[in-house]
C-alpha cells in the first residue's frame, strides 16, 4: 500500500487560543500538559486577532477551544468553547486539566509490541 495508508485521521481535541504574551506563555504550559494526557492540541503559530484564531480553530475541526486572554489571566480562569454546540464556560485554570481529562474521549493510543506507547498524530 501506498505511505498514507500507515496514518490515521485525527481529531484535534483542543485549540488554545491566545491574546497577548503572558497568554501566549500559559497557553504552551497547558498545551503541554493537555498533551501529556494523549489529547491532541494545537494553537497558531504567531499572534493573530481572536476572530481569526476562532475562524482557524473552526477550519481545523476542533472539538473545543480554550480562550486565555487578558481578561482570563486576571481572573485565574480560562473561557472553554464547544465548537458543536457553541457553549462557553469559565474554569479556573488550574481545574482545566483535569475537566477535559474527564470529558474528552480516551485518545485511540496504542501499545505495541515493543511496550511503547504510540499516539495519534495530531
Amino acid at each position: 500500500g501506498n505511505f498514507l495508508s500507515y496514518y490515521k485521521p485525527y481529531t484535534l481535541d483542543v485549540f488554545l487560543v491566545y491574546i497577548g504574551r503572558e497568554a501566549w506563555l500559559h497557553s504552551t504550559w497547558l498545551s503541554d500538559w493537555l498533551r501529556d494526557l494523549g489529547l491532541c492540541v494545537q494553537m497558531p503559530t504567531h499572534q493573530k486577532s481572536l476572530r481569526a484564531q476562532l475562524h482557524e480553530a473552526s477550519q481545523r475541526k476542533a472539538v473545543t477551544v480554550i480562550i486565555i486572554g487578558p481578561d482570563e489571566l486576571s481572573t485565574g480562569e480560562v473561557t472553554i468553547k464547544s465548537m458543536k454546540s457553541g457553549t462557553e464556560s469559565k474554569v479556573q485554570f488550574d481545574r482545566v486539566v483535569s475537566l477535559l481529562q474527564r470529558t474528552m474521549p480516551q485518545n485511540d493510543s496504542t501499545m505495541t509490541n515493543s511496550g511503547r506507547l504510540d499516539l495519534k498524530p495530531c
